[in-house]
C-alpha cells in the first residue's frame, strides 16, 4: 500500500503543479487554417504497437505487434458545422484501424479475434461534450469526457516444461517445445470530467476495463497450469495535459481501484490461497502520451509523431504480491488535412 499511495501523492502533487498531461486532444490540431472545408478534419498514418505480458513461468511468452493504418475523423471542424450548435459542443472523434492483409501474424491475429467476436480492427469512439454551450450557453472550457475503445493482441506461449492448459474446463496437456496462440482483447469505457485553461487540461472520471490473457497458477489444481485469465476492474482517475514550446503535448493519466477481480476456470480468483481463503484485489494504471506537431515547426510538415504508453498492474492488496502485469506501447506517424 505504501507504494499505491505514493504514487497517489505524486500524481496529485503533479496536478496542483500543471505538470500533468492528459491525452493530447487532436480536435485542437484543426481549425488552423482558414479555409473553407466540408468533410472536416482528417488523420491518417502508420502506427506499430505491442503488448509486454509475462504472466507465465518455465514459458516463452511472445506478444505479435500489430502493424497499423489508422485513420481518424473530426466532424466538427467541417466549417458547415460550426453552425450547429451541438456538434460544436459535443465534439465527436471516430477513430478506425486495420491492419495490412499481406502478413501470417497478421491473419492469425485476424483468425483469433473473429473467434471471440471482437474484430482485430479497432474502433475507437470519442466525446469531448461542453454541456454548458450543448444547452444553448456560451463555449465554456468545462468538458464532460465519453470514450470507448477496444484493442486485440495475440500471444503465443511456448512451454519449456510440461504444462496443462485448462480453458472451459477443457484440459490439454503441453510438453517442452509446445505452442499455443491466445488472443487478448482490451475493452476499456471512460466518462470523467476536465476543465481546459489555454495550454493545460486537467480531468478526473471514471473508468472500466476487461480482458483477457494466458496466466499461470495453482489455484484451481493441483499443479500449476495454464488457464485464460479473466482480469476486470472499475475505478477512479486522474491526469491531465500540458502543451509546452507551442508543438511539444504531454499527458499523463493515473488509475486507481481495490476492488478489482482477477479469476480462472469460471470465477476462481487468482489470489485465493491454501485455505480456500481470498485477497482483495487493487489495480492501477499509469498512461502516458506525447505528441510532436510538426506543423509548428520550421519544417511546417502536416504530420504528427505519436508516442503512447500503458502499464496495467493486479497487485494482491494485503500481500503485495503482483497477481498481472502488462504494457502497451506504441509509435506513430500521422499526416493531418481537412477536406
Amino acid at each position: 500500500m505504501t507504494r499505491k499511495a505514493s504514487a497517489i501523492a505524486l500524481a496529485a502533487a503533479l496536478l496542483s503543479s500543471g505538470a500533468l498531461a492528459q491525452e493530447q486532444d487532436q480536435r485542437a490540431s484543426f481549425g488552423d487554417d482558414a479555409s473553407y472545408n466540408y468533410f472536416g478534419g482528417v488523420s491518417v498514418g502508420y502506427k506499430y504497437q505491442e503488448l509486454e505480458a509475462d504472466t507465465i513461468r518455465d514459458a516463452y511468452v511472445k506478444t505479435v505487434g500489430l502493424n497499423i493504418l489508422q485513420f481518424e475523423w473530426f466532424p466538427e471542424q467541417a466549417t458547415w458545422m460550426q453552425n450547429i450548435s451541438w456538434m460544436a459542443a459535443i465534439r465527436p472523434r471516430l477513430s478506425y484501424e486495420l491492419t495490412p492483409g499481406d502478413s501470417a501474424d497478421q491473419d492469425e491475429i485476424a483468425q483469433a479475434s473473429d473467434s471471440e467476436k471482437e474484430g482485430w480492427t479497432r474502433f475507437v469512439a470519442d466525446l469531448s461534450i461542453d454541456p454548458i454551450q450543448l444547452f444553448g450557453g456560451e463555449k465554456s472550457n468545462h468538458r464532460i469526457d465519453i470514450n470507448y475503445d477496444v484493442q486485440t493482441f495475440l500471444i503465443t506461449v511456448q512451454a519449456t516444461r510440461d504444462y496443462f492448459y485448462i480453458e472451459d474446463n477443457d484440459a490439454k496437456l503441453l510438453t517442452a517445445g509446445d505452442k499455443i496462440d491466445v488472443n487478448t482483447t482490451f475493452t476499456e469505457a471512460v466518462i470523467g470530467y476536465a476543465v481546459e485553461e489555454e495550454d493545460l487540461r486537467l480531468m478526473v472520471g471514471f473508468f472500466s476495463v476487461d480482458y483477457e490473457k494466458p496466466v499461470s497458477s495453482d489455484v484451481s489444481t493441483p499443479i500449476e497450469s495454464i488457464y485464460k485469465g479473466n482480469f476486470e476492474s472499475r475505478g477512479i482517475y486522474m491526469g491531465g495535459s500540458i502543451r509546452l514550446f507551442g508543438n511539444l503535448d504531454l499527458s499523463l493519466r493515473y488509475d486507481y481501484s481495490y476492488d478489482a477481480e482477477a479469476t480462472v476456470d469460471g470465477g476462481t480468483s487468482l489470489t485465493r490461497d491454501e485455505f480456500g481463503i481470498e485477497d482483495s484485489i487493487e489495480y492501477d494504471a499509469y498512461t502516458l502520451n506525447a505528441v510532436y506537431d510538426l506543423r509548428k515547426t520550421t519544417m511546417k510538415l502536416p504530420m504528427e509523431v505519436r508516442f503512447s504508453y500503458i502499464q496495467r498492474q493486479f497487485d494482491a492488496l494485503v500481500e503485495g504480491s503482483t497477481v498481472n502485469d502488462d504494457r502497451i506501447f506504441g509509435v506513430s506517424l500521422i499526416g493531418s488535412f481537412t477536406l
